[in-house]
């Protein structure tokens, strides 16, 4: 499972809650808790929470930008 585009570079498809919090190794309680802080946005489709490729890339770059100050201090403080 990825949230790379296929090579027709095709940006349609979604995950199923379960598959995005297996994915990005987090619980569904902390999915839910990412959307109500508006960090994650997912749809209702009949019964099922629905998190698009879109929205998937666009956490994990918040995620990844978020990472950044807290891994340069851990550098810093290594390296005093």
């Amino acid at each position: 499972m990825s949230i790379h585009d296929d090579s027709s570079g095709n940006d349609l498809g979604a995950f199923t809650l379960d598959e995005f919090c297996q994915l990005f190794k987090i619980s569904r309680g902390l999915a839910y808790k990412e959307q109500r802080a508006g960090r994650l946005i997912f749809a209702k489709v009949g019964d099922r929470s629905i998190i698009t490729k879109q929205q998937a890339r666009q956490y994990q770059r918040r995620l990844e930008a978020e990472a950044q100050p807290e891994l340069a201090a851990a550098t810093s403080l290594s390296t005093t």
